[in-house]
Parts: structure tokens; sequence; C-alpha cells
């Protein structure tokens, strides 16, 4: 018998030949030992074969845990973004939700990072989208590095960073990792993410406008009405929702595999979500994007009125049911429905945003002022007529509309690469759902018409983080479905470790240095979102406990130095415990606590504004904080001064700024002797306030501040006749009242004497406990010889001191006065002991009258200052001027 073993590839076959062997009388060995010798050359081999099978094994267990975890992020974004909030952070809730975001992003970037590192490879899919999101994203970059606020434009700006490069480029790798991961099972997940945090939105908002408590106080009290951050984003989403939902009762009607009772379940529960999103429509009337709405419903009837997707007959009553429906809430109207008030939401319409783009372009054509800088362009921009507006006070920081903004903020390259993305986008949304009417897509059909829906407001109304966020995801999630059902080729990019060894080198170093990128970018998030936490709880303990307030803001500046508002936040602090120091009583009042406070403030603020000093909110905090100084630091008004100046720069067109000038100027010659110096500083003053009535000529504050310069010039005509103004503008403020009364008791020509007690009286009739107003009628009735009524002013005048703290002085004082007037004695500076008799010769009566009607615990008849907030809302219905903003009651 001959058999032939080859024991090694590298070795030529032995032949033995047994018999022959045997018949040279060579020794042969038993056959079961030969047959162990073969046993033992083969089992090495078997193990390397077993152990790789077990490798094998191994990795595929691997990707595929991988897989699930990618899966898991994915399905996180979407149920995530409209529901999370924890109501700590001080940036609010926009600003945690684009944390949330980049937390799942970046654990399913690693992961997808990792995968491609153990599988080999890593494929990106490729779309005819790849050059226009490029070219957005090199022009976001150009003008992030030529920024007026570089800061800000890379991480995006205070309180809703959903414009910064840094998201800009968050938003395209989530576009890339949800197409590149994309497949029948990603769909049903993505679908059963947007279905159940839409059901959750929709009860939870429901029970909310219905006033339905539902949540223990302990909780409540953190609990927004809107879990999106605004009540306009929840009007986007629900008009968002409405034609998905329908296409999903639609498309479980073909699904006859599932169980009747389960299906009947599905389709019932989906039937009820979509009532009840309707009916929120209605009830949020004033807030949902109409026309977006409309587009989204059209782009699913007309699809499949044309057949060009078919759903199964016995449903295709449903879309054209939905129209009529969405027809009906519209010519409806605004229905009381909602038991809450709904707060107001305000915009800048479409004419302002566009003149403020308009002038934006002017200054910087290219590439605009820099990613998340509109408020710098809102406020270097705005037109003068928005001054008239109610509320010409306020800063916006979104334009209306993507295309406003974007040219405002990108120049003409970002805007002209977005035009192109967009237009891109809808007509390969619209190709690849058009053609193949034979497969039917009515998920692309559905996905198609929500993404529209959220692109269509983006572009044509104001948009928060969360709109702007949720567009790119349905974008995505739109494309993504309909190449699945398009059965598109499948075009990647494939980057790979299974090449050349000096290529797989190159690629594993890119990975790792994307891998270490992500970790650092995992941890600088948590010190910022950590910072935010310890922003918010100082501003909620500063009034119970000021120590822990100031060491909390500490806290957050040591975990995130980069954020200016941290600076001039502390900075107010600091300012509230000076004023609060000063106003003790002169015994108890510690001046260089004052002192110490105040610098701590000025030396917060003046680094808040050296990071940003393009922000006019961070240099009018610095001007505020000097102007309140003015006692405790040297040169502080001067030092106001020049800043206000630099504000007015930032913001020509802001009255307000004419009249702190102003006031300032008068201020600084108001302590001198030199009485040139001192009506040549009014005559400045003058000019400054006619400059505010003239960029808003109906500044009631202004025409009061102009009345009082006239009244110190001795000019009582004008005086007057500004008192009116102001006093027509604003009937019910106390100042102006008082004022008008004091100007015609001053002027004292015929009549005016009973003008004078009217408008004291008026005064009075507003508010009974203003003890301005007492005062000054009572001085009024002394000058005039009636003593009992003057009295009778002065004791109540003393009554309301005596309900307030630290008033006993001024009491005293009042109570002197009574007696004065019992004795026949004038009440004037000298004989109260306020001044020197040397000095009050050429004291007027006005004077004297000034002089002592400063209670400690009432205001003086000044300016009602009024500082333009950084998205402030005013309580309560306000008329507004059209051309101006948007209101949303």
């Amino acid at each position: 018998m001959e058999n032939e073993i080859n024991r090694n590839e590298g070795e030529r076959p032995v032949n033995i030949n047994l018999r022959s062997e045997v018949q040279r009388g060579v020794p042969v060995r038993p056959m079961g030992n030969f047959a162990s010798r073969v046993r033992a050359a083969e089992a090495p081999r078997r193990e390397v074969r077993a152990e790789a099978g077990a490798d094998k094994k191994d990795k595929k267990l691997l990707v595929k845990m991988l897989d699930r975890v990618i899966g898991l992020s994915i399905f996180a974004i979407f149920f995530g973004v409209p529901l999370y909030f924890t109501g700590t952070a001080s940036q609010g809730i926009i600003f945690e939700k684009q944390i949330y975001f980049y937390f799942w992003l970046l654990l399913g970037l690693v992961v997808w990072a990792a995968k491609g590192v153990i599988t080999g490879e890593m494929d990106i899919r490729r779309t005819s989208l790849d050059i226009p999101i490029l070219g957005v994203w090199l022009a976001v970059g150009l003008a992030t590095i030529f920024s007026v606020d570089r800061w800000h434009s890379f991480f995006g700006a205070f309180s809703d960073p959903s414009r910064g490069f840094m998201s800009v480029t968050a938003y395209i790798v989530a576009f890339y990792l949800i197409l590149s991961n994309f497949n029948a099972k990603r769909l049903k997940l993505i679908l059963w993410a947007i279905l159940t945090s839409g059901g959750i939105l929709i009860v939870w908002t429901t029970l909310a406008i219905l006033g339905i408590k539902f949540l223990p106080n302990s909780l409540a009290q953190y609990a927004p009405l809107s879990l999106s951050g605004s009540v306009t984003s929840l009007g986007v989403i629900f008009a968002a929702l409405v034609p998905l939902i329908a296409v999903v009762i639609m498309k479980f009607s073909e699904n006859e595999e599932m169980a009747a009772v389960k299906k009947k379940i599905l389709t019932g529960g989906l039937m009820l979500m979509l009532l009840l999103d309707l009916f929120l429509i209605l009830a949020l009337y004033n807030y949902v994007p109409w026309l977006a709405f409309f587009i989204g419903v059209v782009i699913l009837l007309v699809f499949i009125l044309a057949k060009i997707v078919r759903p199964k007959e016995s449903w295709t009553w449903l879309p054209m049911v939905v129209f009529i429906l969405a027809m009906v809430l519209r010519m409806t109207g605004a229905v009381s429905i909602a038991r809450v008030n709904l707060p107001m939401e305000l915009s800048l319409n479409y004419a302002t945003s566009t003149a403020i783009a308009k002038n934006s372009l002017s200054h910087k054509l290219w590439l605009g002022s820099g990613p998340a800088t509109y408020g710098y362009d809102f406020s270097m921009n705005r037109p003068q007529d928005f001054n008239l507006n109610a509320f010409y006070n306020l800063r916006f920081f979104q334009g209306t509309g993507a295309f406003m903004e974007s040219a405002a903020t990108l120049g003409l390259v970002g805007t002209v690469f977005l035009v192109v993305l967009i237009l891109a986008y809808i007509g390969l949304q619209f190709h690849l759902v058009a053609k193949d009417k034979e497969k039917n897509k009515l998920y692309s059909l559905g996905a198609f018409s929500a993404a529209a829906v959220f692109l269509v407001a983006v572009l044509s109304d104001r948009s928060g983080g969360v709109d702007l966020l949720l567009a790119v995801l349905f974008i995505a999630f739109a494309l993504a479905v309909s190449f699945l059902e398009s059965e598109k080729d499948e075009n990647y990019l494939s980057l790979s470790l299974k090449a050349s060894p000096k290529f797989a080198l190159a690629l594993a170093f890119v990975f790792m240095v994307v891998c270490a990128g992500v970790a650092f970018l995992f941890v600088f998030l948590g010190k910022v979102y950590a910072a935010d936490i310890l922003a918010g709880q100082a501003a909620l303990t500063l009034n119970k406990d000021q120590t822990t307030a100031l060491a909390d803001m500490g806290k957050a500046i040591s975990l995130n130095p980069m954020e200016p508002r941290y600076y001039t936040q502390i900075g107010q602090y600091y300012m509230a415990l000076a004023n609060q120091e000063a106003m003790k009583d002169q015994k108890t009042r510690d001046v260089d606590k004052i002192k110490q406070y105040l610098n701590f403030s000025i030396q917060a603020t003046t680094q808040a504004e050296s990071m940003e000093s393009n922000d006019v909110g961070a240099v009018e905090s610095l001007a505020l904080i000097y102007e309140n100084a003015g006692l405790y630091v040297p040169d502080s008004l001067k030092l106001a001064e020049q800043y206000y100046q630099t504000a007015q720069k930032l913001e020509p067109h802001n009255p307000v700024y004419d009249i702190k000038l102003g006031q300032l100027a008068i201020s600084e010659a108001a302590g001198g002797t030199d009485k040139n110096a001192a009506k040549a500083a009014l005559t400045t003053a003058q000019g400054l306030f006619q400059k505010a009535v003239s960029e808003k000529n109906n500044y009631a504050d202004g025409y009061y501040q102009l009345a009082l310069d006239d009244e110190a010039l001795n000019q009582m005509d004008q005086a007057i006749s500004n008192g009116q103004q102001a006093v027509q503008l604003n009937p019910q403020n106390s100042s102006y009242l008082l004022a008008m009364g004091r100007f015609y008791q001053e002027r004292n020509g015929s009549g005016d004497a009973a003008l004078a007690e009217q408008y004291y009286q008026a005064d009075i009739s507003l508010n009974d406990k203003d003890i301005n107003g007492h005062f000054y009628l009572g001085i009024f009735y002394e000058k005039q010889k009636e003593s009992d009524k003057a009295k009778e002013q002065y004791n109540k005048v003393i009554s309301l001191l005596q309900q307030g703290q630290n008033n006993q002085q001024t009491i005293d004082q009042v109570q002197k006065m009574i007696t004065n007037v019992d004795d026949g004695v004038a009440n004037t500076p000298e004989s109260l002991g306020l001044v020197q008799q040397n000095n009050s010769s050429g004291a007027s009566a006005s004077a004297a009258t000034q002089a002592i009607s400063v209670p400690a615990n009432a205001p003086t008849p000044t300016l009602n200052q009024t500082k333009p907030a950084d998205n402030a809302v005013p309580a309560g219905n306000t008329k507004t001027t059209p051309a101006a903003t948007t209101t949303k009651p």
C-alpha cells in the first residue's frame, strides 16, 4: 500500500512504499504510531483555524455591539432633542438640548470610528450635496476667522449656540452619520423615536395649556410649558408631525403580516395622536408657521392625488381630510383654548430683517460679521424707524429667515453656498420621491413632507436652536429614507485600513486623532455644561446666600473662562452687593466694603468687555457700573461717558445713550462752582436730549429729560411744552405729572397754580401711597398759604415713611417742616439747616424745593432708566408697530 503525505506546503511529497521496506528487512513501526504522528502534525493547524474562527466570531459580535450603540445614539438624538431639559442651566433649555445633542453625536462618532478600525474600513455615504455642504462649512469657517467675536462665532451665541462653527460642524457630522449607517431597521427605529417623543410632547403640552397639574410641586417649578424651548418651536414640531403621522397610519394599513388586533390598536392610537396634534395647532394658532404647515400638507396630498405614491385605496381619504382640516383651522382663526397665559414671543419681521441684511452687506460684503453674531448686526444696522416700536429697547439675536440672517453673519459667500445647498436638496428630494412610481415610496413622502415643514419654517421665520437642529435631522432622515426606498446605487467614500501598509498606517493615525479629539470635546463640553449649571445655581441663590452664589460663579468661571457673560454676571452680583451696602443707614454703612465690591465689579466687567469689545451689551454693562459708582470711584463719570460713547458707536440709533450722555454732562458740572461751565453743560445736555427725541419722536423719557433741562435753564415755557409731550405719551408716569405741577408752580402765571394743583392731585389719584406726590402737594399748599392743607400732606408723608425702615432722619425733617408751618417760618434749605446761609443767596424757591424733596425710601422724580435687555420679553400685551416686530401673544 502506498501513501503520500505533504508534511509542509513548502516541502516536496515523500513516497513511502511499505511493501518494499519490509522486503529489504527494514523495520517498520506500527501503523498506529504513524497515525499519531500525522495527527500531531495536523494539530497546530487545526488550533490556528479554531483560533481564527473564534476571533472572527468575536470580531463579528463586537461589530454588532458597536452597530447597536450607533443605532442607540441616533435613536437618542431623535427621541431626546425635543424632550430633554433639566431647568438648571443658566443659559436655558436650548443650550441644554445642544449639549445633549453633542453628547450623543460624539458617542456615535467614536463608535463609528471604532467600528471602522475593527472592520478595516469606514464607509461614508456620498451624495450630490457634498460639494455645497463643503462650501457652506468652509464659508462658516472663514467667517469665524474674521468674525467680530471669534469665541461666540466658534462655540455659538450665549443661550443659543446653534449657529456657531462648532454647531455647523456637528450638523454635518450628524448628517453623514445618519446617511452612512441607515437601513430598514434604522428607519423603524427613527420613526419610533419621532412618534414616541412627539406623543409625549403632545400629551405634555395638552395638559400644560389646559392648566392640568400632572407633576409634583417640587418638579413643577423647573418644568417649562414648552419642552422644546419656545412655544413657536412647538408650533413647528406639531405642524411637521401631521403629515408624518398620516403616512405611518397609511403604511400600517398595508402591513398584512401584523396581527389585526395590534394593527387596530396602533392605528387607533395614531389617529388619536393626530387629532390631539391638530387640536394643539388650533390652540397655539398664533405660534404655528402656517405657510410651512400648508406646504408640508400639500406635498403629501399632491403626490398621492397624482398617484406618484399610492397608499392603500381605503386610506386615500386621510390626506384629503387632513388638508381640509388644515384649511378649517386656518380660517377659524385664533381661539382662546389655553387655560394658562401663553408667553409673548417677539421676532423681527421680514422687512426689518431685510433692512438689517442690506446695511450689513454694505459694510461686510463677503464674509459678514461672523456666525452667531446677529446681535452685533442688529445693533449696528437696525433702522431708525425701529425706535417707533414699543420694544425699541430690546435687542434681537436672530433674524427672520435663514437667508436674511446668513446675509448679515456669513456675507455673500456663505449665503450663496446656503442657497445652492437648499436648492440642491429640494431638487434631489423631489427626484428621489417622484421617480420609479412602482416602488410606492410612502415613507419617503412622509419624511419629505415633515422635513419641508421644518425647512420652510427656518427659511421664513425666526428659528431657535431646536428648530434648526430638528430641520437638519429631518432633512437627513428624509434623504436617507428616499435613498433606501428608491434602491439607489450606493456610492460611498471608503476609508480602508486594508490598503497598502503606508496608507493603512496614515489612516490609523487619523482615526487616533479623531478619537483623541472627540475625547477632548467630551471633557470640554462636560466642563462647559457644569459651569453653566453652577452659574444657574448662583442666580437662584444670590438673594438667599450671596457668599455661595459668588463662590458658584467663581467655579463657573474657572471651568469655562472663555465665556464673557459669566464675568458680566459676577460683576453685576458685586454691584448688587455694593448697592445693598450703600442703602444702609450712615451708622451701619461700610464704605470700604462698598469700594471693594465696586472694584471687584469693575474688574470682572472690564474683563468681559475686553473679551467681546464689539458686544454692545458688555460695553453698556461697564458704563452702567461706572455711572453708579460715581461717589466712590474717582473719574467714574468720565469713564461712564467714555463707554456710553463706545456703546453708541456700536448701536448708533439707540436714543437711550443720548439721554445717558446728557445726564452725565449735567452730573459732571453739578459739583462745580463755575456757573458758566454749568450752563454750558446744560446746553450740551439739551442738544443730546433733543437728538434723542429726534431719533425717537415718541420718546416720553426724552421729552421729560428735555423738560428738566429747560427748567434748569429757566426756560419754563419750553419746559411745559416738552413736559406735556411726555405726559401725553405716558399719562400714568408719576414723575412726569409731578414735574408738570412743579413747572406750572415755578412759572406762576395766570391760572398756573390751579394747573399745578391738578397735576399733583392727578399723581395722588393714581397712587395714594406716593410719598413724593404728597410731599410736592404739601410744598404747593405751603406756598399758597394754605397751612392746614400743607400740614395734612406732610402728616401723610410721615405716615407713609413710618411704614418703611431707616426713615427716622427724614421723618424728623418733615416733622420740623410741620413745626415751621405752625410757627409761620417758610421751609427753605436755610431754615431746615440743609445749606449754609452764606451760600443761599442765589438759591431759588425751586432749588429749596428740590433740596428737601428726597425722602429716604422714595424715588426722586428723575428719568425711569430703560436698559436695553438681551432677549427680554415685556409682560402683558403691548401694541407694536408691524414694521418693526412680530408679536405672538
